[in-house]
């Protein structure tokens, strides 16, 4: 789940994609289209390459022979709270073909209209997209998500990194330190995660 994902690509000539779907447009394309943002699928590719990208002496990803799902849920033009709608959606799609995991580098705190997720509803329990990932869980998919770009003060992640079943995802150098602007926990109901 992501931003969108430029299959054509030479970089994914041997990925496997079983099915694809757009829940911004409503349809079956996920690369950039005509009314994107022109830098919209730039994320979700680069995510997706570290997965199944195959360049010789390049890049190779970490699951180059696995068979992909691909849902863009993200409209990089805004933050509304109709993309939480769409991560839930895709994962219901997901769950339909029988997926068995799903990586997120997306998340959700505040929308543009002003509205969102104060700290004490980062519990676990309230995010819309944090309901669709326990409820994922319970259907026996794994959903890997984003901590957040929003540390690097306590207290910073984004839902759905704050479901109980989601497995929260930070970054570190090489060195092991934390990158500086990666969101941290504690979570409102005081469950710490990675």
């Amino acid at each position: 789940l992501d931003t969108g994902f430029e299959t054509e690509l030479p970089a994914f000539a041997q990925a496997i994609v079983a099915a694809q779907y757009d829940f911004v447009f409503n349809d079956s394309v996920v690369r950039n289209q005509a009314n994107d943002d022109p830098t919209a699928s730039s994320h979700g590719t680069s995510v997706w390459s570290l997965l199944a990208a195959q360049v010789p002496d390049t890049l190779i990803g970490i699951a180059p022979g696995a068979t992909y799902l691909l849902a863009k849920t993200e409209d990089v033009r805004s933050e509304t709270a109709v993309e939480e709608d769409n991560y839930v959606a895709a994962l219901e799609w997901a769950d339909s073909i029988g997926v068995d995991i799903v990586s997120s580098s997306l998340g959700y705190r505040t929308f543009d209209d002003g509205t969102g997720y104060t700290y004490a509803q980062l519990n676990g329990d309230v995010a819309v997209t944090t309901v669709g990932v326990d409820l994922a869980a319970q259907r026996g998919i794994l959903v890997l998500t984003a901590m957040g770009n929003e540390g690097p003060a306590a207290g910073t992640l984004i839902a759905p990194a704050d479901a109980d079943s989601a497995l929260g995802i930070g970054a570190e150098d090489s060195t092991g330190v934390v990158a500086g602007v990666r969101s941290r926990w504690p979570m409102a109901h005081g469950r710490i995660t990675a």
